[in-house]
């Protein structure tokens, strides 16, 4: 994947990443190439979203694969997993206790994303399968995603649209990829419940072929002395 970082100063912060790594993780396949040359493989990135956690280790099958902080808002991009079942756990970097434990199971040749979501006493994980069929000639996908504790139901709409790209999406939910076409948008993600402005996403430039995924995350009223205010992320699948 490329990698370019862009970032705008609007009523909220609004970041664009595209990027396949954002910090240094290691796959989760032994290092001896010659070992796992006909293993099967699953494609896993991950995206740290709790907007009130601290910088997290990640464990896969008991195997640390972070060598510095997974700090809010980073994504791996693409990792090769072992297929089947695997234990996934994040904690508070540097230390031995667990937030998260969980098992999730990947398919050979399959991609997903993995989102630590929810304030981080009741944190967990939202699972995406992302394969989808590849955008036409002139065209890109994108999807929406809903990290933001607080914010409720949102609607994603592209200024010019008549109708929202996706609507009604509730916190955790994640719409299904749609195609458009390649080029700059600004959006608006709105309040499903009154339409209240929650945020604008100016100069949005999507390439020809490629996957985005729209990730609205962080609190719309954040507690006190957290920075972390609803904003919009751009990554690119």
């Amino acid at each position: 994947m490329k990698s370019v970082k862009k970032v705008f100063n609007s009523r909220m912060a609004v970041w664009m990443l595209v990027s396949a790594t954002l910090l240094s993780v290691t796959s989760c396949l032994d290092d001896d190439d010659s070992k796992i040359e006909n293993v099967a493989v699953a494609y896993v990135s991950l995206y740290q979203g709790s907007p009130d956690a601290p910088d997290l280790d990640i464990e896969v099958d008991g195997r640390q694969i972070n060598a510095y902080p997974f700090e809010y808002t980073d994504y791996t991009g693409y990792l090769r997993f072992y297929t089947g079942e695997r234990t996934l756990r994040f904690g508070p970097y540097a230390s031995s206790s667990i937030e998260i434990d969980t098992t999730v199971d990947f398919e050979a040749n399959q991609l997903y994303s993995v989102f630590v979501v929810d304030e981080f006493e009741d944190a967990g994980i939202v699972v995406t399968h992302d394969n989808a069929d590849s955008p036409a000639k002139g065209k890109a996908k994108i999807r929406v995603i809903n990290l933001s504790p607080d914010a409720g139901d949102v609607d994603l709409i592209a200024n010019g649209s008549e109708d929202a790209w996706s609507s009604d999406l509730a916190f955790k939910e994640s719409s299904d990829f749609m195609e458009v076409d390649a080029e700059e948008y600004d959006f608006q993600v709105r309040s499903s419940a009154n339409n209240d402005l929650l945020l604008s996403v100016p100069d949005i430039q999507l390439q020809p072929r490629y996957f985005y995924t729209i990730i609205i995350r962080g609190f719309e009223t954040p507690p006190s002395g957290n920075p972390n205010v609803l904003a919009a992320q751009v990554v690119v699948n």
